[in-house]
């Protein structure tokens, strides 16, 4: 037998094994700044988790304090169900799990206790000590639960939640799911301390003016749930690299359980203004009197969005859009991307040239947008509704229990991150036109300073172009909505430009892709064989560049994807990378495509041409800055069939500050007897013969069509891939730090020379049809 001592000492290791004590402290990565928290803690481990087979629990009370969960399984949080980030396969199963966790309070806490959920997938209902605290439904927004007076110093309570992620018709997301479905507490659980005496619902608005005076409005309330009276200053500064550039003092005398709403308006002249070029956040930190020093220090933004015709402007200036969608789903991590990974990409994407990030189908990570915060990535928000019924999503039933609670979630806690500029209740339904009034009407009434967003597919729907400020369309043609890019994507283009034209607003391309495996170099460019890295690429190449050049009154296009992603538990291709972020062709594609203030793009007529027909290719130079081109500049053109030069020539390009500008036309007859693969590599080059932009456009002609193979090419220095130029076919093609240079080729032997600074390496390539080529080059 145990004797007392051992017993005691059991029970005290016991009892340290299943409660979170909270003893640490977790402030610095609570992410929503303008909440103000004495203390917080992440509810990372101490968690018990059983799977309810038959869904069971809710009648046999397994939320009772005093259930035995002796054979519930020790997990953390997040993850999807009882599997951890590392760990998450494609396949999960639908139903309900049940989690449980005891906390403690920290001895130094003197706040209001509050429980946070980041995100917990799709339906949650929470009980603290047995007393049921709520319901949430959605998956992607945060939600709380106050924990005031429920729990003392000394005392054990156990915090039980039950999950359900089987959706149906009727909720949103809905069963038909455009991506994984994955299930349980996907995200962070925070517990927090709140000041009883704070400011609560903290909004800033910027205004810019055109000398550049920055006028930030800054609204909210200072509240007291305390016992005692409240009578004291909130000193509300404005700093910018710890100088102070405004300053107010708010008198405030409030009861026990009232509140008093605030506004003050800063000026700030020739201010320091946040755009994706130059993000600077300034601090907006308030200090009250409180027992715990309360104050908020609030990254803030000076920047003005607005749309001006068709026009879309950033602190009064036209800025062009470039950059992807992406889905929160990682090999391995599902949902559940660690936040120095999702950084990391965030980063990457930056690198890549991209400005903005569609966060679709759904509000992403709070620290994802903090991220586009601190390094200049605009965000498109949105909640996940997709394709569903229209008659349901017209009801009340689907505006109160479903997509009211979210529109108003995501606003309310993501509504101060400087890089959110649109609040989307909609993909793909535009003929839900109740929903869709209802739904822009409150994002107006909610925050009139962000754009409102319905995006839908191809021409349709005629309408939003009259609801909305920016028109959002996914152009899939190519894909979903035509059998080939070409003419879909022109007939469809040239209808939405017309559309925008009646009532004089921009379109934004907020999808645009087709889908390709990584290293499946299956098909040719001379034909529709889809799946494959080379119909990927040229579906992107193609709709990215004439979607660009087109119209002005398209101000941005997003590719879609980023990254390939789970639908139904298997992978969908969408992807510049993999889903484990394997290299493809497109990656490269899209890389140079976002690359250079004057960039060198070549809208082909079609890559399937005819042995005695002519390819044709039209040559603009993007200036997406709006620069003054100068006379001088030189379009510079060769036709290669693998390594033999067939043709070359030049063509003069206007000077103009238009974004688009005509260099002209390159065409080639092709001899009757040729077939194959064939490239057209062009060079955009100023008047001293200087590269400024190199690009291509890979056809074919002829049958059977000729399969290329893949040159990925790698420059490296003391370890770390560097920039570097290879020379090929006297062109000089870039080679990026990320993805390297990643080109089709035809099977055969090639010569490049591949230079860095002053060293010069000479490199011989063997490609092979259907298969990479992989080279690293070492520099010093």
């Amino acid at each position: 037998m145990l004797s007392l001592k051992k017993l005691a000492l059991f029970t005290l290791l016991f009892a340290c094994s299943c409660t979170v004590f909270c003893a640490g402290n977790d402030k610095d990565s609570w992410p929503f700044k303008d909440i103000p928290v004495d203390g917080a803690v992440k509810l990372a481990d101490g968690w018990h988790y059983a799977w309810d087979w038959k869904d069971q629990g809710m009648n046999e009370n397994w939320s009772a304090p005093n259930f035995n969960r002796e054979s519930w399984k020790s997990v953390s949080v997040p993850g999807v169900w009882d599997l951890p980030p590392g760990k998450i396969p494609m396949q999960n199963p639908r139903g309900v799990g049940w989690f449980a966790c005891k906390i403690r309070l920290p001895e130094n806490w003197n706040g209001e206790p509050t429980l946070v959920f980041f995100g917990a997938m799709y339906i949650a209902d929470v009980w603290f000590d047995g007393e049921y605290l709520g319901n949430h439904r959605g998956g992607y927004t945060p939600f709380s639960f106050s924990l005031d007076g429920k729990l003392k110093h000394g005392e054990e309570k156990e915090i039980v939640v039950r999950i359900d992620n089987r959706l149906t018709h009727k909720s949103i997301p809905g069963i038909n799911l455009g991506w994984n479905p994955y299930g349980g507490l996907t995200r962070e659980v925070f517990l927090i301390s709140r000041p009883h005496i704070r400011v609560e619902d903290l909004h800033t608005v910027t205004k810019v003016d055109a000398e550049g005076t920055a006028r930030l409005c800054i609204t909210g309330k200072i509240t007291n749930h305390a016992k005692e009276a409240f009578t004291d200053e909130l000193t509300v500064m404005l700093k910018a690299d710890d100088k102070t550039c405004a300053q107010s003092i708010i008198k405030s005398s409030l009861k026990p359980g009232t509140s008093e709403s605030f506004k003050i308006d800063f000026e700030i002249a020739k201010a320091k203004l946040w755009s994706p070029e130059d993000p600077f956040l300034h601090i907006l930190e308030m200090t009250w009197r409180g027992n715990t020093n309360p104050h908020i220090r609030l990254p803030v933004g000076l920047r003005e969005i607005r749309i001006d015709g068709p026009n879309f402007l950033v602190n009064n200036k036209r800025l062009w859009l470039q950059g992807f969608g992406r889905h929160e789903d990682w090999k391995d991590y599902g949902p559940c991307i660690p936040r120095d990974l999702d950084e990391q990409e965030i980063i990457r994407m930056k690198n890549f040239g991209a400005n903005h990030l569609r966060t679709g189908h759904y509000p992403n990570h709070p620290s994802t947008y903090a991220t586009c915060d601190r390094i200049g990535m605009l965000t498109f928000a949105e909640i996940p509704a997709w394709q569903l019924s229209t008659a349901w999503m017209n009801s009340d039933q689907a505006w109160n229990d479903w997509a009211e609670p979210q529109i108003s979630e995501m606003i309310r806690w993501h509504g101060n991150f400087t890089s959110i500029i649109s609040w989307g209740s909609a993909n793909e339904m535009g003929d839900a036109t109740e929903y869709n009034n209802r739904s822009v009407s409150y994002i107006k009434e909610k925050d009139p300073n962000r754009i409102p967003m319905i995006v839908v597919a191809a021409t349709g729907h005629s309408d939003l172009y009259k609801l909305l400020p920016m028109a959002g369309r996914n152009l899939h043609y190519g894909w979903y909505h035509s059998k080939r890019v070409y003419d879909g994507l022109r007939n469809g283009l040239a209808e939405n430009v017309r559309l925008s034209e009646e009532v004089n607003t921009p379109i934004w391309v907020a999808e645009l892709g087709a889908q390709g495996h990584p290293g499946a170099f299956t098909a040719g460019y001379n034909d529709e064989l889809r799946g494959s890295e080379t119909y990927l690429d040229k579906v992107v190449r193609f709709g990215f560049q004439y979607s660009s050049v087109t119209s002005e009154r398209v101000i941005g296009v997003a590719v879609w994807t980023w990254s390939d992603f789970c639908r139904d538990y298997s992978i969908t291709p969408h992807g510049i990378f993999g889903f484990g972020r394997e290299n493809k062709i497109v990656a490269y594609t899209a890389r140079n495509l976002f690359a250079g203030d004057l960039r060198l793009y070549l809208c082909e007529d079609d890559t399937t041409c005819h042995s005695g027909g002519v390819f044709r290719a039209k040559a603009h130079v993007f200036n997406p800055k709006l620069q003054q081109v100068p006379l001088g500049l030189t379009v510079n053109w060769r036709i290669m069939h693998g390594a033999k030069p067939l043709i070359s020539g030049k063509l003069p390009v206007p000077e103009g500050k238009d974004r688009a500008l005509s260099a002209g036309e390159i065409s080639w007859r092709i001899p009757v007897e040729s077939k194959g693969m064939f490239s057209l590599w062009a060079e955009l080059v100023d008047n001293k013969e200087t590269r400024l932009h190199t690009n291509s456009v890979h056809f074919g002609a002829g049958e059977p069509v000729e399969k290329p193979g893949a040159l990925v090419l790698t420059a490296v220095s003391n370890g770390k891939a560097v920039d570097a130029i290879a020379e090929f076919a006297e062109m000089k093609i870039p080679v990026y730090c990320d993805p390297g240079l990643i080109i089709p080729l035809p099977a055969g032997d090639y010569d490049f020379i591949v230079k860095r600074g002053d060293e010069s390496k000479p490199i011989k390539v063997q490609i092979i049809s259907g298969t990479a080529t992989v080279i690293k080059v070492e520099f010093k």
